[in-house]
């Protein structure tokens, strides 16, 4: 019996004195903060195909393949790789000669106890002699809202680039922040076409049918930094604009097309009296013509796009 106690004693007496982990404490909030880089921002004459960016606590990676803005976009493709504090970014063709390159990572980079985004990285270098300098900033609206349209993708080609938004990839991108607005950074001299797009599923273009696309009207001369080029977003169809049918519907009648219209117009005289009802859809109303007897109407029509269409219709209107 006193054997069994002093055993029970021993156990009782180990378990006291087994140490545990605290608990709780204040989480972790501080985004990761980036110590170095590989090459320095704004170094010149960079001849690798690497790039190496040094945090102070261990890192992991969201969506840096698709979310990661390169301007201009490098040939090829690269490969990601985390050790611990480090990223590496291998490219597998070389970077263009004499350009500047500049890397937005946005929140692609996190740190791995509570995802905490680091904010504020952006790497800029030249494999030539200097960097360029010049910028574009501006906002992008929601034309139905006028809200800040936020997360859009910005593109900018070269004004001599035979593609746009809706056909291939741009030279240079940006991303709007949550009040809509962007900014191209390191940019050439030169001329450029300006759109915007809310890019779903990551092709860097614009599908016109499911996306709201807009652009700048102008080409703009960018021999200086430009600010305030702001222009809005909207559903725009670039189907060819025609008449889907023309009827008369009881005392009135009826020209519907394929696609919102921004303007009608009548080319023909006499010239009833009309009104767009709907957005693709506009109503003639009888004031003094006979009852069936047919008239020749000559319109021209206009999409958001400024196409114009011009066509004709024999309308008449019936006692209902």
């Amino acid at each position: 019996m006193k054997v069994l106690f002093q055993l029970s004693l021993i156990i009782l007496l180990g378990s006291c004195a087994r140490i545990s982990s605290p608990m709780g404490g204040p989480e972790d909030e501080a985004p990761p903060t980036l110590l170095r880089s590989v090459p320095d921002n704004g170094q010149t004459n960079y001849k690798g195909n690497t790039i190496l960016l040094t945090f102070d606590e261990r890192i992991q990676t969201q969506a840096i393949e698709t979310n990661l803005i390169i301007t201009p976009k490098p040939p090829g493709s690269f490969k990601t790789r985390i050790n611990k504090k480090n990223l590496l970014l291998t490219f597998l063709k070389p970077f263009a000669e004499n350009t500047t390159y500049s890397f937005a990572f946005a929140g692609t980079i996190q740190d791995i106890t509570n995802r905490n985004p680091a904010t504020n990285v952006n790497l800029s270098f030249s494999t030539g002699t200097f960097i360029d300098s010049l910028t574009i900033r501006g906002q992008i609206i929601d034309l139905y809202t006028q809200e800040p349209a936020e997360d859009i993708l910005i593109s900018l080609y070269t004004a001599w680039d035979s593609l746009n938004i809706l056909t291939g990839s741009a030279a240079y991108y940006s991303k709007t922040d949550t009040t809509g607005k962007y900014q191209f950074k390191n940019l050439p001299i030169g001329e450029y076409r300006l759109y915007a797009n809310r890019d779903k599923n990551n092709n860097s273009k614009a599908d016109s049918k499911e996306e709201k696309y807009g652009f700048y009207p102008d080409t703009l001369c960018l021999n200086k930094s430009l600010s305030q080029i702001n222009f809005t977003i909207q559903n725009l169809s670039t189907a060819k604009l025609r008449k889907l049918s023309a009827r008369h519907f009881g005392r009135y009648y009826d020209i519907k097309f394929n696609k919102a219209i921004t303007s009608f117009d009548v080319l023909s005289q006499p010239k009833p009296v009309f009104n767009q009802i709907e957005k693709d859809k506009v109503r003639l109303y009888r004031q003094s013509e006979n009852f069936n007897d047919t008239t020749v109407l000559i319109f021209a029509a206009q999409d958001s796009l400024k196409t114009s269409f011009i066509d004709t219709v024999n309308y008449y209107f019936i006692e209902s």
